[in-house]
């Protein structure tokens, strides 16, 4: 059965959404349809094995308009959370719409740096180290059990806790890090004493790991943290390991080090207060 033209809003569960949608184009060329956007704006979809934007490109070959819609609102309407942006699509027979590449985003990933992953080590306590672990939402109302990186939906900060360890110690000498599902995802676990760090990354000296926790903090890395994450898991493997940390990293001196315009720094400091 074919259609004039079909209004939709199908269910957001993973890529269903997608699904219901592929289905739809099958009875009508002209849709207009509500759903999550932001497996289009992933800059990370063309670099990425298998990702949404590569399995449902015969979607984006017919989407002539693409309008996002403001998350304040659209919560509000919903009175629901959502873990990414929702818009309105316009499907047609010929499409014609352009996604906007982010060039912030393509400047790190064309640096061919090292990569925080490449530096990941697991159960180790040996040493100066920084904890790290996935960077996902945390529970709410409890700051003091933050993982490195805070990340809310699109906006991040940083912990108020300091994850630097020496032989698998804070510097308060406690040892602990935090389960998400321990007490309904609201309590700290300590550690025994014979437990490792699960995720750490390895520096010689206290400068160095004191360097490298800070560098998360800047406004360059909140944002990269932002674009780059799509849902509740974090791609380490396109985190940029800046190698020499035996100096702090500002965020002048990190547009510097990636070549980013006048206007593109003015991207950032415009997004992340």
């Amino acid at each position: 059965m074919n259609f004039d033209k079909i209004i939709m809003n199908p269910p957001y569960s993973g890529s269903l959404h997608l699904k219901i949608l592929r289905e739809a184009m099958k009875h009508s060329n002209d849709i207009v349809n509500l759903s999550p956007i932001r497996w289009l704006q992933d800059p990370l979809a063309e670099y990425k094995k298998s990702s949404d934007y590569k399995k449902f490109e015969n979607i984006r070959a017919h989407i002539e308009s693409l309008c996002p819609l403001d998350s304040k609102l659209v919560k509000k309407m919903f009175n629901a959370n959502f873990t990414s942006e929702i818009g309105i699509y316009h499907i047609t027979k010929n499409g014609g719409w352009v996604r906007e590449e982010n060039t912030i985003i393509n400047k790190i990933l064309e640096k061919e740096n090292d990569v925080l992953a490449n530096h990941l080590e697991y159960n180790i306590n040996d040493g100066w180290r920084v904890r790290v672990s996935e960077m996902r939402p945390t529970p709410a109302g409890r700051p003091e059990t933050q993982v490195l990186i805070k990340t809310t939906k699109y906006e991040t900060t940083h912990s108020v806790l300091s994850w630097v360890y020496k032989d698998g110690f804070t510097l308060d000498g406690k040892l602990y890090w935090t389960e998400n599902n321990l007490n309904g995802g609201h309590g700290v676990k300590e550690f025994k004493k014979d437990a490792k760090l699960p995720m750490s990354i390895p520096f010689k000296t206290y400068e160095e790991a004191f360097n490298f926790e800070n560098s998360t903090k800047t406004k360059f890395h909140h944002y990269m943290v932002s674009k780059m994450k799509t849902d509740q898991h974090f791609p380490f493997k396109f985190v940029p390991y800046l190698g020499d940390y035996t100096h702090p990293w500002t965020d002048d001196m990190l547009y510097k080090y990636f070549g980013l315009t006048d206007d593109e720094i003015k991207t950032i400091e415009k997004e992340v207060e």
